[in-house]
């Protein structure tokens, strides 16, 4: 899916664009905030009380992570938003994108064929 990332913004900003969206990335920052919050409250307030800044996004997400189990589904989903340029970068080698997703994560490709038999 990075190479779909890369071409929906002609090779810029890929991790200011996306990364901070996906699922994997938000999780991570739940995780990191509940962590930030639960051990260093105080210290977290104080950085907080001067408004946003660099490190403002660590800190805003609260609750925790989704549950782990439904990372895989979460990813695909978000990776499905691209799934014309995944199909269209996958053809270009020949290949349908969900045989290029089973490949590298087994049992991802039917899924993926699944997301896109539904939405058209």
């Amino acid at each position: 899916m990075k190479p779909a990332f890369w071409d929906k913004t002609d090779g810029l900003s890929f991790g200011g664009i996306f990364i901070n969206v996906a699922p994997i990335e938000l999780d991570a920052y739940a995780a990191a905030a509940r962590f930030a919050w639960a051990r260093h409250r105080e210290a977290v307030e104080r950085l907080l009380e001067h408004g946003p800044g660099q490190h403002e996004p660590l800190f805003r997400y609260r609750g925790g992570p989704e549950p782990l189990e439904t990372l895989p589904a979460r990813m695909l989903r978000f990776g499905h938003l691209f799934a014309e340029r995944c199909e269209r970068l996958a053809a270009d080698q020949g290949l349908v994108f969900a045989d290029v997703l089973e490949d590298r994560w087994p049992g991802a490709g039917p899924f993926w064929a699944e997301l896109t038999r539904v939405s058209l």
